[in-house]
């Protein structure tokens, strides 16, 4: 469960929307999974917010868009309640794309361990790099 000290809030910086940016994020080609989210990221110099995110949903698999932003929703909601898990440092920001690769509507729980399973993985790499 959270803890009341975090602040859970999805701020506007914390959004990556500039289709560039997801461009660059993809060819750089670091990635991690954690089933039904594929995540790529990078690490640029520090900006508005330590980590920043986006969230992509496949039409081909998804026809309808109230099933699309519902899927998006829930990612939303998971790396809003897990971002604090993230330990920010003070020269870098995280910039994350989270791609759902599930064929089938997911249950929040899924999405919610899925996300953690990721901000781990990221963490994980990123220390082994900095080491």
């Amino acid at each position: 469960m959270p803890s009341a000290a975090a602040n859970f809030r999805f701020y506007r910086t914390e959004r990556i929307k500039s289709s560039s940016t997801i461009q660059e994020i993809l060819e750089e080609r670091r990635s991690c999974s954690a089933f039904p989210i594929k995540c790529y990221y990078r690490f640029v110099p520090k900006n508005e917010a330590s980590v920043q995110v986006a969230f992509v949903v496949s039409k081909r698999r998804f026809k309808h868009a109230v099933d699309r932003n519902r899927v998006k929703r829930l990612m939303r909601e998971s790396f809003r309640l897990q971002k604090h898990l993230f330990p920010a440092d003070g020269q870098n920001t995280l910039q994350m794309c989270w791609i759902y690769v599930g064929q089938e509507l997911p249950d929040y729980q899924s999405v919610y361990k899925a996300g953690g399973r990721i901000f781990q993985q990221v963490s994980q790499q990123q220390t082994r790099a900095q080491s």
